[in-house]
């Protein structure tokens, strides 16, 4: 009795008490964090000895070494606190950055996701390279699914990646969107499925072959040519003439629009450059983040919600980008209005009303006066019912009339 009592002691302090101790644990400072970045390129966080063993961090300070670069990876959970993960993260790596005397790159984690932060002579940039080296070992799909990913695989990726040549790394990242694309075209779609002429599985293939060409020398040539913003500067939101064609479209031609939207939003941010100013930087990193969760949505199925999920992450991204544009050239950010809540592509919203359970959302002048009057505005519809009430993101979020999480959840898969 008294072996068996003590093996129960010993299963509870090991499987059940394990937990109950991370969590009572206090969360290693960012100057606990720094001295020991001091000493190794490479701090775990304790508390994710469950995915990451002391045998992995050994395996990651060799890949350092390997990659080439000067890099330190912190993988430390950010405090909670308030405000999105993104924001807490961010706050992290602006803590350590006050107190680590490096220049280089640092690789932090937000939920299961590496974050890279580049400084040099003090100043963040953020070259073409390495973002694409980030963007394929987070969300590339290249032969297994990337949101199955562990954070260890991810921060492997991410070195090995460092290790290859910027045109490698490009032609990687557009064969990746090609393929996306080249997938989704060969998907019968409900609307429009037909019969199979029994040749048509050779079509597809061969016009994601010539889209990869293109995408890889277009990707290729603006490299090569990448500088400042465009005179006339990024475009704040996307026009409302794509909302009114994109709400009259058929589910096909959506697809083309929230393409299209995609493709001008990837311009934008591939001929620009990282801003200086420190709030400029942050909203930059906010379209970038925008930009990569929309990309990702627009792979995944694209059912009507996600392609207009796809638009609304576009517009918040080009907001974010004529955001960073104002600062940094010594102005304020023009005011940005939300797009309707109950419709996105009804538009930008008219005022705010108060609907159910007390939420007050962002509504055109429509949707509003359908409120005052007692009728159900005319929602973006989910199948047979209003988008709001189904399962998804979209509905969890009201596209972000919510709160400021969107991206963030968009951006785990959800």
């Amino acid at each position: 009795m008294r072996i068996a009592v003590l093996a129960l002691a010993l299963l509870l302090a090991v499987g059940g008490l394990g937990p109950w101790a991370d969590r009572a644990a206090a969360a290693p400072t960012p100057a606990q964090v720094v001295r020991a970045l001091e000493r190794s390129p490479v701090y775990i966080d304790p508390a994710l000895d469950g995915q990451i063993s002391p045998t992995a961090a050994g395996r990651i300070e060799k890949a350092v070494e390997r990659s080439g670069e000067d890099v330190k990876v912190a993988l430390v959970e950010a405090p909670d606190g308030s405000g999105s993960a993104y924001a807490r993260n961010r706050s992290f790596v602006t803590a350590l950055r006050s107190r680590l005397s490096f220049d280089g790159i640092l690789v932090t984690v937000d939920d299961r996701y590496i974050r890279v932060d580049e400084r040099r002579d003090g100043r963040q940039i953020r070259r073409s390279e390495v973002s694409d080296a980030e963007s394929l070992a987070n969300y590339a799909d290249e032969g297994d699914q990337s949101f199955d990913r562990t954070l260890l695989e991810r921060v492997e990726r991410f070195l090995a990646n460092l290790r290859q040549t910027p045109q490698r790394l490009a032609a990687r990242v557009a064969a990746d969107e090609a393929r996306s694309a080249a997938q989704r075209k060969a998907t019968p779609r409900r609307e429009t499925r037909g019969t199979d002429d029994g040749g048509g599985g050779l079509l597809p293939v061969l016009v994601g072959l010539v889209v990869v060409g293109l995408v890889v020398a277009v990707v290729l040539v603006r490299r090569r040519r990448r500088g400042a913003l465009a005179a006339d500067g990024p475009l704040p939101v996307v026009p409302a003439r794509v909302f009114e064609h994109a709400r009259a479209a058929e589910r096909a031609d959506l697809h083309e629009d929230a393409d299209g939207e995609l493709l001008a939003l990837a311009t934008l941010l591939d001929e620009g450059s990282v801003p200086r100013d420190e709030r400029a930087q942050d909203a930059y990193q906010r379209a970038l983040d925008a930009y990569t969760a929309a990309r990702r949505r627009a792979r995944d199925g694209a059912p009507t919600v996600d392609l207009v999920g796809v638009l609304v992450l576009v517009d918040r991204a080009r907001g974010d980008l004529a955001a960073a544009a104002a600062i940094e050239g010594g102005g304020r950010p023009a005011a940005w209005t939300p797009l309707c809540t109950f419709h996105p592509l009804h538009g930008r919203s008219a005022r705010t009303v108060r609907w159910e359970r007390g939420l007050r959302v962002p509504a055109c002048a429509a949707c509003a006066a359908d409120l005052r009057a007692g009728r159900d505005p005319d929602a973006l519809r989910d199948g047979d019912r209003p988008y709001f009430e189904g399962d998804t993101v979209w509905a969890k979020t009201g596209y972000g009339a919510f709160g400021d999480d969107l991206v963030e959840r968009v951006s785990r898969g959800e």
